[in-house]
């Protein structure tokens, strides 16, 4: 599949998000494969954001911290086969916390569609990681 390809299934599954500041969703592929999808959310039976936050703000943020899960990270947790050797497809570039998981699970790509605006500033330490540990990090 291409790129593009992914990164459209990625903003469409970002629209399942239920958080106020930023919808974000997850692709991951093995062999050509759709093997795993997530969006950012709280686990199963939690308040979701929109129920206790109107908008973005510090509130807001010092709470996603604590009780959301990011996409990536839903994309791993409920992928079904072994990750080694696959690829994940973003909405967004990912945090430190996604990124080592990832690079830790075995993901050799990553590639995302626009850089995460909290995130910025550690992209360059975040890229350096990924070619340190032989991932691509890559904006679509």
């Amino acid at each position: 599949m291409k790129l593009q390809t992914l990164l459209k299934l990625a903003q469409g599954i970002a629209s399942e998000s239920k958080c106020v500041s930023m919808g974000v969703g997850a692709v991951l592929v093995k062999e050509g494969h759709i093997i795993s999808t997530g969006y950012n959310g709280t686990v199963k039976g939690a308040a979701n954001c929109c129920e206790v936050h109107k908008e973005r703000g510090p509130e807001h943020t010092e709470w996603s911290l604590k009780y959301e899960v990011h996409a990536e990270m839903n994309a791993l947790l409920y992928c079904p086969v072994d990750t080694h050797g696959s690829i994940m497809v973003c909405t967004h570039s990912p945090c430190w916390n996604c990124t080592k998981h990832m690079v830790a699970a075995g993901v050799k790509e990553i590639h995302y569609g626009e850089t995460y605006y909290r995130e910025a500033s550690e992209y360059s330490e975040v890229k350096a990681f990924c070619v340190d540990n032989g991932v691509i990090l890559n904006e679509i």
